[in-house]
């Protein structure tokens, strides 16, 4: 089991390190989230990760943590033929800022 030790206000390890938005056109928290779950900011004003701090995240945290992933992929894999991999985090079951209605209890993907 590989367990981040930090907040995904850090970094968020689910979103791809450049940033690609996962819901195009709809409200997104981010890499590097700005805004919490409800809308409200995460950092006073003027206090946002620039580019080069959001860089430095990525390199520290981000990049050990997916290469430690694939590592334990890759090792699971040769000793067993085959990997899973079964990523669980939680979120409340009703966040308007980002979906509409009630999210589902658990989400496979």
């Amino acid at each position: 089991m590989i367990v981040p030790h930090y907040s995904r206000y850090v970094i968020d390890l689910n979103r791809p390190p450049d940033d690609v938005s996962l819901y195009p056109g709809q409200n997104t928290t981010g890499l590097c989230p700005h805004v919490q779950f409800s809308g409200e900011p995460v950092y006073r004003d003027g206090q946002d990760p620039d580019e080069a701090e959001v860089a430095e995240r990525v390199e520290r945290y981000w990049r050990p943590y997916h290469r430690a992933l694939a590592g334990e992929l890759q090792r699971i894999h040769a000793q067993h033929g085959r990997a899973g991999l079964w990523e669980g985090h939680s979120i409340k079951g009703v966040v308007p800022f980002l979906f509409e209605g009630r999210l589902p209890d658990l989400n496979l993907g």
